[in-house]
């Protein structure tokens, strides 16, 4: 089972005394403000429920074994947490630079990329990303090399009129609890 939480930022509140020291140095390489905020309120939610957060190569886990995954954007929080290695992204649906095209998507994704389908794209990186953060490598793996038309499957949220896509990366089939604690789902 798969436990999928997403809330805004500033649902849990700032007070970062609260918050066990483990994560604080993550929460710093951020050098945005909202970017801060919103590693602080996941790194705050996964303490209030009770999830020790340690790192192993800079991939959060919980002390007890259960895999963790996180990603923000905006002002909104995505944390993914299971008894698999698991990778969540979520992503504000906005302007992109169209010469992310070239460094993202294979040759059969160019193909398939109508120029301006913002919605096209962002499923393809989200799905992307997920899957690198379940690998435990970020976008250094080589996203170019990584196939994804054949599976995409998006969540959209909506959360103050915005409009995001979220993607979970699983190595196999489960079950997936979403608790969205703000907006809704469509």
């Amino acid at each position: 089972m798969i436990d999928v939480y997403v809330f805004k930022n500033n649902h849990f509140g700032k007070n970062i005394t609260l918050l066990n020291l483990t994560p604080l140095n993550h929460i710093f390489a951020y050098e945005e403000e909202e970017k801060k905020l919103c590693s602080f309120s996941a790194y705050y939610f996964l303490e209030n429920n009770h999830i020790n957060v340690d790192f192993i190569n800079g991939k959060p886990i919980d002390k007890n074994g259960k895999f963790i995954s996180i990603s923000h954007s905006s002002t909104l929080v995505a944390v993914a947490i299971g008894d698999n290695e698991v990778g969540i992204d979520i992503e504000l649906i906005k302007p992109f630079n169209e010469n992310l095209i070239n460094k993202v998507f294979s040759l059969q994704e160019k193909e398939q990329y109508q120029k301006g389908d913002i919605d096209f794209f962002f499923k393809i990186w989200v799905n992307k990303e997920s899957y690198c953060k379940r690998l435990g490598t970020g976008l250094t793996c080589y996203p170019k090399d990584i196939e994804v038309t054949g599976f995409i499957d998006s969540n959209i949220i909506f959360v103050d009129d915005k409009r995001y896509y979220l993607s979970v990366s699983l190595n196999k089939e489960e079950e997936i609890s979403f608790h969205l604690l703000d907006g809704k789902f469509a």
